[in-house]
């Protein structure tokens, strides 16, 4: 092998391994303004908790349907009793909270509590949505939108 086929193997080289770090940096730039258009992950995980009977009527195809909106939503459920709910609203442990029609009358009017009322042809069922008006979610604001226009909602005057 003569030493121009030697320099021009190593050229070879050169040019290969250098193309190589171009494309991978300019994958890993691309990999990184990809991850700066993402929310926070803070922001994207809603709690939701929920009386028994009104879990059963919830329709997780509205859920589903935020997904399409924002699909970096994490929805966590839980179940709870109505005191012990009424509690982690206020506390802002959760973020929507599910309530039953015969115990919204012991929820207190304040203006702490949104609230909005469901109507469900579908299951022919009621319900409310109560939330904590002083801790602020966009996904949360999304959702009650994605629930507001699937369904027959009642606003409160406290909403």
């Amino acid at each position: 092998m003569k030493w121009t086929d030697k320099l021009l193997l190593m050229v070879t080289a050169l040019v290969l391994f250098s193309f190589g770090y171009y494309l991978s940096k300019r994958f890993d730039d691309f990999m990184e303004q990809n991850n700066r258009q993402l929310p926070p992950d803070q922001n994207t995980v809603i709690a939701i908790a929920s009386e028994p009977p009104v879990l059963r009527n919830l329709s997780i195809k509205i859920l589903d349907s935020c997904l399409h909106i924002s699909p970096c939503i994490e929805f966590h459920f839980s179940v709870r009793s109505f005191r012990p709910l009424l509690q982690k609203i206020s506390d802002g442990a959760v973020d929507l909270a599910f309530i039953s029609e015969q115990n919204i009358q012991e929820l207190p009017d304040s203006h702490d509590f949104g609230r909005i009322h469901i109507k469900n042809p579908d299951k022919n069922c009621c319900f409310w949505i109560v939330w904590n008006r002083h801790v602020s979610s966009r996904c949360r604001d999304r959702i009650l939108l994605a629930f507001e226009n699937a369904f027959l909602v009642e606003k409160t005057p406290f909403l």
